[in-house]
């Protein structure tokens, strides 16, 4: 009953196309500041494949000898391509090892996952962020993209999925990586 009365408020109050979208925050982003340096990566086929109408951002950042891919997902246009990533990493044969919501150092929340494949461990964290707030939660942004779509945006920002995860390294300085000079505040 409740997808009924969603889908109806949908079709009355108009698509996402109406809607504003974060490319903007995401190309503002300053990711060559405050000692990061970033250059694009480019998407795989797989990764073309699944968002080929959404807006991302995806980069190799550097911050003090550091290495780690930074992935931004913008779900607007099409927020089905945005999803928990528990689920891209089970399906990359990555097993979950340990995972925890703990405090994002700018405030709110994130996920960190220890993730071990074949010989490798790694930890990543995730959050969906929007300039005023960051979660952990993928049903609390499929909720607030939901409630975004029934009021045309008048309900706030497009959260962004951003996911960061070391490249060389198993491990990042979290706090160093999202402390108070961090360029992804401004998500």
């Amino acid at each position: 009953m409740l997808l009924l009365i969603g889908a109806l408020l949908l079709s009355v109050c108009g698509g996402s196309d109406a809607l504003n979208d974060a490319k903007a925050r995401m190309a503002a982003l300053q990711l060559n500041a405050a000692g990061f340096r970033s250059t694009d990566l480019p998407l795989s086929a797989a990764e073309k494949q699944v968002y080929h109408n959404i807006h991302v951002l995806k980069k190799l950042c550097v911050l003090q000898g550091e290495q780690a891919q930074l992935v931004c997902l913008d779900g607007t246009r099409d927020r089905h391509a945005v999803h928990d990533p528990r689920l891209c990493f089970r399906s990359a044969r990555w097993e979950v090892l340990e995972e925890s919501v703990v405090p994002h150092p700018a405030g709110g929340e994130m996920r960190r996952m220890r993730l071990r494949r074949d010989d490798r461990e790694l930890e990543t964290v995730y959050w969906w962020s929007t300039p005023t707030e960051r979660h952990a939660s993928a049903m609390k942004y499929f909720l607030q993209s939901s409630l975004r779509r029934m009021t045309r945006g008048h309900s706030g920002e497009e959260p962004v999925l951003v996911v960061l995860q070391p490249v060389q390294s198993s491990q990042l300085d979290w706090k160093t990586w999202l402390g108070p000079q961090s360029p992804l505040h401004s998500l």
